[in-house]
């Protein structure tokens, strides 16, 4: 969950005991898997068809992403990316004299059609779809180095634990502890 969500849902808590109600966050997201199942119970999801390609791309930019963003959501985010956010910058270097390195991209055919969509557009023949997806790539990950999400979670993480380690102890302990841990690294 974004830090944007956790916070709604803390609102919503903090709403919640202003009326003498008693809520948390899993109870919350009970309540909405409930009604989730409840609406797709008599009419499933479709399941999407998916996609997948090898794409070349600078060497090194699978590095630098692993560093922005957690593994599992860079298929996921990449692909909202290119569907919300992405607008061709029309400039679509060649990787023939660049160092490469292999990234597989599994998505659903959605997305694809779009780069293809796109490609023909602007009047490419052949590596088209490769030379979209590589705009694309380098816009994500300029848009994840402005506001990278690992970061984010790993500050709300922080944000809880503090917050629970507040309510055990006292805060110029945690402040002596804090200051003991960054000096020593």
């Amino acid at each position: 969950m974004t830090e944007a969500e956790i916070n709604k849902l803390d609102h919503l808590i903090k709403q919640a005991k202003t009326k003498d109600c008693s809520i948390n966050r899993s109870s919350i997201m009970r309540d909405i898997m409930k009604n989730l199942v409840e609406k797709y119970q008599n009419s499933p999801i479709q399941k999407s068809e998916q996609y997948r390609q090898t794409f070349k791309v600078p060497s090194g930019t699978k590095k630098r992403l692993s560093l922005l963003i957690e593994d599992g959501e860079l298929t996921y985010e990449l692909s909202s990316f290119i569907m919300e956010g992405y607008i061709p910058s029309n400039d679509f270097p060649s990787m023939r004299n660049q160092e490469q390195e292999n990234l597989n991209f599994r998505s659903d055919i959605e997305v694809f059609e779009k780069l293809d969509k796109i490609s023909s557009e602007y009047g490419f023949k052949k590596g088209g779809r490769a030379k979209i997806f590589r705009d694309a790539l380098s816009q994500f990950e300029s848009f994840l180095q402005s506001n990278p999400p690992k970061k984010a979670t790993l500050k709300q993480e922080l944000k809880y634990i503090l917050d629970e380690y507040k309510e055990v102890e006292d805060m110029k302990i945690i402040k002596e502890e804090i200051s003991k841990y960054l000096n020593d690294k």
